[in-house]
């Protein structure tokens, strides 16, 4: 792992710990989380279409349980 990694995993696991205090259901938590992380890695490698379509399929799984 890099020190970049570390500090965004931490982070990321700040924040997860925070919305979990507030109520917020861990389905939700996570869900919110990967829509960011798509979100910047979209952002970052020029695949907004792929990020758009894992999206998708993201939301259908999550529906269908």
């Amino acid at each position: 792992m890099t020190d970049n990694f570390t500090t965004a995993s931490a982070a990321a696991h700040r924040c997860a710990r925070r919305l979990l205090k507030q109520g917020v259901p861990p389905t939700v938590a996570a869900d919110g989380l990967i829509a960011q992380g798509l979100a910047l890695w979209a952002a970052e490698t020029g695949r907004h279409e792929d990020a758009a379509a894992a999206l998708v399929a993201w939301t259908l799984i999550r529906d269908a349980a």
